[in-house]
């Protein structure tokens, strides 16, 4: 009898402890710093030393190209600042919005002369550093309001999708293809005006700061720079070499070489954006997406219009279990085929990454955030590297199937993090397309 109440006293205390932790992790499940510090929030002067120290080597990237952003050359004229937008995720509480929610993503609407909203500026704070980027992310969207006569609005983003509601509870946009933000979370987050967005209103004193920084600034001129085709590059030469006889096309993993002769910056030409949505709902095929582009780009003849579905099909994956990097390694290898060798590696340093485009070649980025209160615990995303301007800084353009868009997203020198709306993705592994020999 002893020893029954004993272990019934045991089982009661680790009930508890059990019941206690748990509590912790869904009251807050993504301010647990889990032995971190250094995740503080966002402060004014952080958001304004991000604009005055990337925005304009971003605008600067995005100037080099600008049909690739889905924008004119004409945009990018007097260009102003306006608000920065906070996305809100539903798992959060009104009263964790009530008592002051930690900020660590924020996005800064761009608009042309005319006032329409092109590009989408964002500063994200990731361990104590800041990291930025650039590019149309949910733009269109928020032009769409304007066009309804809306200036008060709430951004909700779920996993895979973002809504955009106005103030008369009606839904404007599913900018990114969503159905899984429930009736019962969109009514929660229109009540009251504390979570309602003042749209539209130009940021002066950011203005000013972006203006006064672009002036500033000395482009290095390179005429190397510009955009080039897997066919240009095949046609003229199958093994190309660069000053030192260097073949582009290694067999072993990528070391550090010699890369003077490369330009400052290089973007693939004609790259294709896959979506990763199934009848127009946005689905966790991020990785199949981000194969099915890689292919489409190597292979444009035979795999000109391969889809995130057909390459989860394929695998034999669920549409919203996610793929590990060597599946989507296998993908790789069976569309590409011989010579091609597809090889997991770490993040890639600036002279790699200077190596793989110049190959005429993309690369998948498996890129993680911190999920939940368990250390181990991660949610995942993947995107193709598709250039680099290393001009002004350190950039790369990205193309993310989650916004359906290219982006330049600038590195700290740490780390390459970016947003998907309020979330946070770092950079960690890499897949290359090496070939045999």
């Amino acid at each position: 009898m002893g020893i029954k109440k004993s272990a019934t006293k045991y089982l009661l205390i680790m009930l508890a402890g059990l019941i206690f932790c748990l509590s912790i992790c869904l009251a807050k499940p993504s301010f647990v710093k889990a032995g971190n510090d250094n995740d503080a929030p966002l402060t004014t002067k952080e958001i304004e030393e991000a604009v005055r120290k990337y925005f304009p080597m971003l605008f600067e990237a995005v100037k080099e190209a600008p049909a690739t952003y889905q924008i004119e050359k004409d945009d990018l004229i007097d260009n102003k600042l306006l608000a920065p937008i906070r996305v809100i995720t539903p798992m959060y509480s009104l009263e964790q919005l009530l008592n002051g929610m930690e900020i660590h993503v924020l996005h800064i609407p761009v608009v042309n002369a005319q006032g329409d909203i092109k590009l989408i500026f964002s500063v994200i704070k990731t361990d104590g550093s800041i990291n930025c980027s650039l590019g149309p992310d949910f733009a269109n969207a928020l032009n769409q309001l304007k066009e309804e006569g809306v200036d008060r609005a709430v951004v909700l983003q779920d996993k895979n999708g973002i809504q955009i509601l106005d103030q008369h509870d009606t839904k404007i946009s599913d900018c990114i293809g969503t159905e899984s933000i429930t009736r019962y979370e969109q009514e929660r987050f229109l009540r009251g005006p504390y979570i309602s967005l003042d749209l539209f209103q130009v940021d002066e004193h950011l203005t000013e700061i972006a203006r006064d920084s672009l002036r500033e600034i000395e482009v290095v001129p390179t005429n190397q720079s510009g955009t080039v085709t897997k066919q240009s590059r095949m046609a003229t030469n199958q093994q190309a070499t660069d000053s030192s006889g260097y073949s582009l096309r290694v067999s072993s993993p990528i070391k550090g070489r010699q890369t003077t002769a490369y330009p400052l910056n290089k973007y693939l030409n004609s790259y294709p954006i896959v979506h990763q949505r199934v009848d127009g709902i946005q689905r966790g095929l991020c990785w199949a997406a981000t194969v099915a582009s890689m292919v489409r780009f190597e292979k444009p003849t035979h795999y000109g219009n391969l889809t995130a579905k057909q390459v989860a099909d394929y695998m034999g994956i669920g549409y919203d279990a996610g793929g590990t990097n060597t599946q989507a390694r296998n993908a790789l290898s069976h569309y590409l085929g011989s010579p091609y060798l597809p090889t997991i590696m770490g993040v890639l340093s600036s002279n790699e990454i200077r190596i793989v485009i110049n190959n005429i070649d993309p690369a998948y980025l498996q890129c993680r955030r911190k999920a939940g209160f368990w250390p181990w615990s991660y949610d995942y995303h993947a995107t193709a590297m598709t250039g680099y301007d290393f001009r002004l800084g350190l950039t790369v353009q990205i193309m993310d199937p989650a916004y359906e868009c290219f982006k330049s997203c600038t590195s700290d020198g740490e780390s390459w993090t970016f947003a998907f709306a309020d979330t946070r993705f770092t950079w960690q592994r890499t897949i290359c397309l090496l070939y045999r020999a």
